[in-house]
């Protein structure tokens, strides 16, 4: 009897586990892309969301905070407001 009480015991902490996991919280100014199977299935806004166990997979994680973005400083090309032919040298 105590190897059946054993068992039912891990049982329960085993699908206890699956469940815990797969709950999902996405915090604010994050989008979850999720996957069902391999394919897109929906994008995951912020709040309490629940996965499908063993079908479902948050593929991507993707920051909604502005992103800077730098750039190596570029050369311009100006010339003389003298040369051009509309001004004049008065």
């Amino acid at each position: 009897m105590p190897i059946m009480l054993f068992l039912i015991l891990i049982l329960i902490f085993v699908i206890l586990l699956v469940v815990v996991t797969n709950i999902v919280i996405v915090p604010q100014s994050m989008v979850y892309v999720v996957e069902r199977l391999g394919s897109y299935s929906e994008t995951w806004s912020a709040g309490l969301h629940v996965k499908i166990p063993f079908l479902e997979r948050v593929a991507k994680k993707v920051s909604l905070k502005e992103q800077v973005a730098d750039f190596p400083p570029q050369p311009a090309i100006t010339s003389p407001c003298r040369s051009t032919p509309w001004s004049s040298s008065r």
